[in-house]
């Protein structure tokens, strides 16, 4: 496990559900993907209704109760899941517009470079999938939004500031790569 995933791992919540309505940001609608594959929807119980849908690598649960489904979505691949890095790259791109000190010009390039490729992998293969243009003018608008963290700067050596560095260093370049060379659904979780 490199240290990429082992920091991602702790930097983010173990558990996040997923949006139910889709929208200019890449959400995904559950209820339209399950509509979509019903064919492939195994009931698991029900009462209360429980039901899975596995497409390649992801693995959706989806939980009734009453009106309410709740949805758990997990990438299986041997990667990181997309969502998670599209998550953590979104707050270092808000930290830095608020904190234009902190990248020298080549850490900035990267990060504009991995944001786009990532933002445009989201859009691509969320459900139902995203314009381009559409997702980014809605994400554009987040990103100028000011963080709520502090400004740091990246030569600490522990913390947030080694996070940072090591997300807008040269060597993340191939593992981005990797984990953006297989479409699939930009879940989440795990976030590792």
């Amino acid at each position: 496990m490199t240290r990429f995933f082992v920091i991602a791992a702790m930097a983010v919540s173990p558990y996040a559900l997923a949006a139910q309505t889709a929208d200019m940001s890449g959400a995904i609608d559950y209820d339209a993907l399950f509509e979509a594959n019903t064919d492939t929807v195994e009931t698991l119980s029900e009462a209360p209704v429980r039901q899975r849908l596995q497409l390649g690598d992801i693995v959706i649960m989806a939980d009734q109760s009453g009106d309410t489904i709740r949805y758990v979505a997990m990438d299986r691949a041997e990667t990181v899941a997309v969502g998670c890095l599209w998550e953590m790259y979104v707050e270092v791109a808000q930290l830095a517009q608020s904190c234009p000190a902190m990248l020298d010009d080549d850490q900035s390039a990267r990060l504009d470079a991995h944001v786009d490729a990532i933002g445009n992998f989201v859009a691509d293969n969320t459900y139902p999938p995203v314009p381009r243009e559409d997702f980014w003018a809605h994400w554009r608008a987040e990103f100028e939004q000011p963080s709520a963290s502090e400004c740091i700067t990246l030569d600490q050596s522990a913390g947030p500031a080694q996070f940072v560095a090591y997300l807008v260093s040269p060597q993340i370049t191939g593992q981005l790569a990797r984990v953006l060379s297989t479409p699939r659904l930009p879940v989440s979780q795990p976030c590792f």
